[in-house]
């Protein structure tokens, strides 16, 4: 359970039909305990379907109900009930913004001390080192010997033992994602943590999005250098090395021991192998296997950036190698 926000007390799947304006079903009044993505919602929670990417996850989910629109709807198992909507993840907003409670509506009141901020039942371990003018927000947990940098702001968030968090980071805010459409712009809440592993250095002015229906996760022993902005439900696995002014984009999979050179743009919903190592100043815009070494923008593989960078050097004087 992510301790940053509840659920509102008896909410019910007629509750959400309501809220969202769909047609009243012919259905038992279920409890909803939440709401989560395809793959890991359980049999009393909600979930959504709005890229077709997903549809093999739409077909084996095991969701209490979940927002599609009719198109694929009859992709869902019979289990799971169809919230019929043109707008799946306007809806989604929708539901969300009246279905929780923020940690921050929970508390109030907090206490300084030594030039930091401290809100309400945030724990801080053993030798920890808080540098001034920090805000560390309600319910975070700061595990044992870790170290923060002046004016860092932490919120909604679980930070392992020993790591390194540098001046100016923000971890744990709420990332720029909303709906549009003719009646206008609505903004999605933004429910999940940021969850990292011990040992993780984050550098300074970095930002860490706090996940939507899931987390934002960084692996163990991983190095995030200065100026990245790592987006919302990015899964970040162990001994992951990325240099400063790299941009990733929203639900994108970082397996083990990536490395990412800086000045790179990772799309959203992508899947970087493990392994994988990208030169700087990439754009890397499709799933990358396993150990490959990439370069360029569009990146591809950094033998044959090679070979196209010679090709452009022969085609100013004149010459052109196949």
């Amino acid at each position: 359970m992510n301790p940053f926000f509840r659920i509102k007390h008896d909410l019910t799947l007629l509750d959400i039909v309501d809220i969202c304006n769909l047609p009243f079903l012919h259905l038992k009044n279920h409890t909803v305990s939440g709401f989560a993505p395809l793959k890991t919602a359980s049999s009393s929670e909600i979930s959504f379907f709005h890229n077709p990417k997903y549809r093999d996850a739409l077909k084996n989910t095991q969701a209490l109900a979940c927002f599609v629109s009719e198109e694929y709807a009859g992709l869902l198992p019979e289990t799971t009930i169809p919230l019929i909507t043109k707008t799946p993840y306007r809806a989604l907003a929708q539901a969300l913004h009246c279905a929780y409670v923020s940690v921050y509506e929970r508390f109030d009141g907090v206490w300084t001390k030594q030039g930091y901020v401290l809100g309400k039942d945030a724990y801080i371990g053993t030798d920890v080192k808080i540098g001034p003018y920090s805000v560390i927000g309600p319910g975070v947990h700061i595990g044992d010997g870790s170290h923060i940098g002046a004016h860092v702001t932490i919120e909604n968030a679980l930070i392992g033992a020993h790591c390194q968090i540098h001046s100016g980071a923000v971890i744990g805010d709420e990332s720029l994602s909303f709906d549009r459409d003719h009646a206008g712009k609505i903004d999605v809440p933004q429910l999940g943590c940021v969850r990292i592993g011990e040992c993780v250095c984050i550098g300074p002015k970095t930002i860490i999005d706090r996940g939507s229906l899931q987390d934002t996760t960084i692996g163990a022993h991983s190095a995030i250098g200065g100026l990245v902005h790592i987006g919302h439900n990015v899964q970040i696995g162990k001994g992951v090395t990325i240099i400063s002014q790299t941009g990733v984009a929203g639900s994108t999979v970082i397996d083990d021991f990536v490395i990412v050179g800086g000045q790179t743009g990772i799309a959203g919903h992508l899947h970087i192998g493990k392994g994988v190592q990208i030169a700087g100043q990439s754009g890397v815009a499709y799933d990358v296997p396993a150990y490959m070494q990439i370069a360029g923008s569009p990146a591809v593989d950094a033998n044959i950036f090679k070979r196209q960078m010679y090709n452009l050097q022969k085609l100013g004087k004149g010459r052109l190698d196949v």
